[in-house]
């Protein structure tokens, strides 16, 4: 029977389940979790989790959605608005769900420009909006790091338990330059791809190459809407720190904004290395280190940080949920090809 024939005996890959990389990302988490929380002194964190009720999760989750929608829209407009509004809003809220269950930095950005790709058929500029989005948040981070670095040196004359004003005024040089280096990548991205279309290669990859280089040009196109996303980018992420920093406040953490907001977001810079599942572990340990000078409230920091994982998760779900539910009520219309795409100005604003 023809149904006989699309059911195929599972692969080697389905009968090995999860690859070794995804275990070995859990075990990093494991033994760096366990080693944070073997230095800490547990009745603090209890007591922090005990501050930490329903309406607070929910309050930051609420928030947390929020910010991940304007971070939709501008990844929209570097898309250049060639889908829907709505569609890019919906395939973002996907990649949320995407990150729990997908290896890597870029899973959700794939389960992301996957959705679009469907409606929108324009791979190669997908994967160049994305790859730039993705460059213009870490460009964010370091800039909302190196303010928070700042904010410490202006806002203290004196040095803080091993730390100068020499000693940050010259990671903030550090920085800085970092930041060159990610404009400088940004603004000859294009530039590189049309080297890498010169190497030798097999034949059936010149064109998806070609494609990207000239998608790539396209996108990098508009210094200005480069700018803008940059702009919106650290508003973002200012808002995000801005969120934990909140969430650690309840959970009984004494510090500063700026203290805060340098460790934090150069933690989350370092979560992003594939040492553990989703950062958990490496953005806890890295907490506890950048803010051991600053606070002695270390357990509740950690514990602060473990909630906002659960924050993680729960937006994911919550994601999930309502691409699922669009899908199910609104979304068949992307399947059913009558979804109308402009030819390059705007989508439905």
């Amino acid at each position: 029977m023809q149904e006989d024939a699309v059911i195929s005996p599972p692969t080697e890959r389905s009968k090995r389940g999860f690859p070794l990389g995804w275990w070995l990302r859990v075990a990093g988490s494991l033994a760096l979790l366990g080693a944070t929380l073997a230095i800490l002194p547990l009745e603090q964190l209890g007591d922090a989790f005990a501050r930490l009720d329903v309406t607070t999760l929910c309050t930051v989750l609420a928030a947390f959605l929020a910010l991940h929608g304007a971070a939709s829209l501008k990844w929209w407009m570097l898309c250049e608005r060639r889908v829907p509004m709505l569609v890019a809003v919906r395939a973002h809220l996907a990649g949320l769900a995407g990150n729990l269950c997908l290896p890597g930095v870029i899973g959700g950005d794939l389960v992301r420009a996957g959705i679009v790709a469907r409606a929108h058929g324009d791979t190669a500029h997908l994967v160049s909006a994305s790859v730039l989005d993705r460059l213009i948040d870490m460009l964010a981070l370091l800039f909302v790091a190196a303010a928070g670095l700042l904010g410490i040196v202006a806002f203290r004359d004196s040095s803080v338990a091993g730390f100068d004003a020499a000693s940050l005024s010259g990671f903030f040089a550090i920085a800085l330059a970092v930041v060159a280096l990610l404009v400088a990548v940004v603004l000859v991205f294009p530039h590189t791809l049309d080297r890498v279309s010169e190497l030798p290669m097999p034949k059936r990859l010149r064109s998806p190459i070609a494609k990207v280089v000239r998608a790539s040009r396209a996108v990098a196109a508009s210094p200005q809407r480069i700018g803008a996303a940059f702009a919106f980018a650290i508003l973002i992420q200012s808002g995000l720190a801005i969120l934990a920093y909140a969430l650690a406040g309840r959970a009984g953490v004494e510090i500063g904004l700026a203290a805060w907001v340098f460790a934090w977001t150069l933690a989350k810079i370092l979560a992003v290395l594939p040492v553990s599942l989703g950062g958990l572990g490496v953005r806890e340990a890295a907490l506890s280190l950048l803010l051991a000078p600053f606070t002695s409230d270390l357990g509740a920091v950690v514990a602060a940080s473990l909630v906002w994982q659960v924050v993680l998760f729960l937006g994911g779900l919550v994601g999930g949920g309502i691409w699922l539910v669009s899908e199910v009520t609104g979304g068949r219309r992307m399947r059913g090809g009558d979804l109308t795409l402009p030819s390059g100005g705007s989508g439905n604003e």
